[in-house]
């Protein structure tokens, strides 16, 4: 009856392509925790991949509304959305939710990588850096804004002095070594770009 343990069968279902499980695993699982936002997520997911994308759109909406005071709603909808190719409707709910909690920086997170994916990229980076303006530590918004700016050829000290950080805060990340050694490629710094995504590796 654990719903934790319930979503790790939903996503090993879904990574094995086998939708059709996850979406029978994650209603019955619905049936005994019908509140739980991340099997409703995860539920979406599977339902999308069935063809049902908007029955699973559906259920997330009216748990914005049945959950109005907790930004995870929020976000488990607009990841839906994205996932679904809906970015404006993404945008549109996260920006609802960062005037709702203006505080909260994952939801400032979210609403960056979903302008990241619609190509705004002036608009992504001002995303991580309202994140990093609150919480100057947060690694995961430096790897993501230090890979946005190597991936697009922009900056690349600054890409790189925002990647050696995160990698200050999580030394043994590999996401994070792949992105400093994407960044040190792009510089056309070979043997630095070799040694980190030989580590990452």
């Amino acid at each position: 009856d654990d719903p934790a343990v319930a979503s790790y069968l939903i996503e090993a279902n879904l990574a094995a392509k086998k939708y059709s499980a996850a979406a029978d695993a994650a209603k019955a699982a619905l049936a005994q925790n019908p509140d739980d936002l991340r099997l409703l997520r995860l539920q979406a997911q599977a339902l999308r991949h069935t063809g049902k994308g908007d029955q699973g759109l559906a259920q997330l909406e009216t748990a914005v509304k049945a959950h109005g005071d907790d930004p995870v709603a929020y976000i488990s909808l607009a990841q839906a959305y994205s996932d679904a190719e809906k970015a404006a409707q993404a945008v549109k709910v996260l920006q609802e939710a960062q005037a709702k909690f203006p505080a909260n920086d994952q939801i400032a997170f979210e609403l960056g990588t979903v302008f990241d994916k619609q190509k705004k990229f002036p608009e992504a980076e001002a995303a991580f850096r309202s994140v990093l303006a609150r919480d100057p530590d947060n690694a995961s918004a430096l790897n993501y804004l230090g890979y946005m700016l190597a991936e697009r050829d922009e900056r690349l000290d600054e890409s790189v002095d925002y990647l050696k950080k995160a990698l200050q805060l999580e030394p043994d990340n590999g996401s994070f070594l792949d992105s400093l050694g994407w960044a040190y490629y792009k510089s056309d710094k070979l043997d630095l770009a070799e040694a980190n995504l030989k580590r990452a590796a």
